[in-house]
């Protein structure tokens, strides 16, 4: 993860951060209709999005379990865009967002995930790039 990420798990009641086959689809189908198709990173896993900036990896486990996360790129223009849309897509598969940086669990609210980035190391960062080089 670069310094200017902010990840986030799609995590769901049910299964954890192993999603089912179900919620996966769910998630698929819904980042698909918000941001376009997917695209082939490495064998078993796909993005949505910006490789470079924002996106949505998924990892298509062997077990038939799928692990999604968000990739939020504190420095971008498009960020709030893609919160939207992330929350969207967590809210129609009824996931919530979780942040190991931050030690918590999100709802998947905009103006929470904004908060939530607003705390992040990613976050001070894109505020000041030159603190981190010193």
């Amino acid at each position: 993860m670069a310094v200017w990420q902010f990840d986030l798990d799609f995590e769901h009641a049910d299964d954890g951060r192993d999603l089912s086959a179900v919620t996966t689809e769910l998630l698929v189908v819904q980042l698909a209709e918000l941001m376009g198709p997917s695209h082939l990173m490495l064998e078993g896993w796909r993005y949505f999005g910006d490789k470079q900036g924002n996106r949505v990896d998924v990892n298509m486990g062997d077990g038939g379990t799928s692990q999604v996360q968000a990739r939020v790129d504190a420095r971008a223009s498009t960020t709030d865009e893609f919160i939207v849309h992330v929350c969207a897509a967590a809210k129609v598969a009824r996931c919530t967002l979780a942040s190991d940086e931050l030690n918590g669990s999100l709802e998947p609210d905009p103006a929470a995930v904004r908060s939530a980035l607003q705390r992040s190391i990613a976050w001070r960062y894109a505020l000041d790039p030159a603190s981190f080089r010193r």
